[in-house]
């Protein structure tokens, strides 16, 4: 009975370090990619026709939401 306890809990034990060093090394890794902001500064840039594209969008939005104001108080 004790065998079997002992025995059923070796690959738990067995994972649980695995899955420790996995996350020693992922966590070492992150910290390496935040320190060196160079090799990752391209993934913060966003392409030159976004902003534009966001900002007539913004726009659009805000137009359409004073048509639906304005169509809710048409008496109809």
């Amino acid at each position: 009975e004790a065998h079997n306890r002992i025995s059923s809990h070796i690959p738990l034990i067995i994972q649980y370090f695995i899955l420790k060093m996995f996350a020693e090394q992922l966590q070492k890794g992150m910290l390496q990619l935040l320190q060196d902001k160079d090799s990752c500064s391209w993934l913060l840039k966003e392409r030159n026709d976004t902003s534009e594209k966001r900002k007539f969008l913004k726009e659009r939005l805000s137009r359409l939401a004073q048509a639906r104001r304005r169509l809710a108080k048409f008496p109809g």
